[in-house]
């Protein structure tokens, strides 16, 4: 990959600097669980609204944590520096 194909915040690859996890993430598990997490979102969150159990909030707010992981991890997976 050139400088060129990069995205702006990436820096180029260097062998001598690892990536930060020891590995390179993967884009295709990444993108299924981003897929699970917004889903699980979604669901919590219409079953919180709908039942009116306002303590379910918390399962809203984990999913929504795993999600944002998730969407970060994704993102590492095209420049794991």
């Amino acid at each position: 990959m050139s400088n060129r194909d990069q995205p702006p915040s990436c820096s180029a690859f260097d062998p001598t600097n690892p990536p930060s996890y020891g590995y390179t993430p993967s884009l295709t598990a990444g993108i299924i669980f981003v897929i699970l997490f917004a889903i699980a979102t979604t669901a919590h969150l219409a079953q919180t609204i709908l039942s009116r159990r306002w303590w379910q909030f918390l399962f809203v707010t984990g999913a929504a944590g795993e999600l944002l992981g998730w969407i970060a991890r994704t993102w590492a997976s095209q420049c794991a520096y």
